[in-house]
């Protein structure tokens, strides 16, 4: 028999592999020049995605669930073109329990490893 790799999200060699291409990819670093830094944290109980916004005025924040991505999309008062920033995670996210924070210019959403949440749409938008 041969040794397949897990898909499991509880696997924590798997979530150590993600999070390690992910820091590694050179087109993460372009992103976050282009459109804004993005970093990944995990705790015991959640995990967590930082979005560094910048500290112009923000008029609108939507986040937009699919599968395993979460596109963050912010429109800036100053600006007509809306920056977007798709993270790929290494689980299924459409019905994890989430909570945002948006703290001045950092965005946090929180992705809970326990508890579903059913919603009526894939959209979060966010009140500024």
């Amino acid at each position: 028999m041969g040794n397949k790799k897990s898909s499991n999200p509880c696997d924590l060699n798997g979530i150590e592999e993600w999070m390690n291409q992910f820091l590694r990819d050179p087109f993460t670093n372009f992103l976050d020049e282009y459109t804004f830094r993005v970093d990944l944290f995990e705790t015991s109980s959640s995990y967590i995605v930082e979005a560094y916004l910048t500290k112009q005025p923000i008029q609108k924040i939507v986040l937009e669930l699919n599968n395993n991505t979460v596109t963050i999309f912010v429109s800036y008062e100053s600006d007509q073109n809306p920056k977007e920033r798709t993270i790929e995670l290494p689980f299924f996210i459409e019905n994890k329990h989430i909570e945002v924070q948006n703290n001045q210019s950092i965005l946090e959403i929180i992705v809970y490893k326990e508890g579903i949440e059913e919603r009526s749409s894939k959209i979060i938008a966010l009140e500024i």
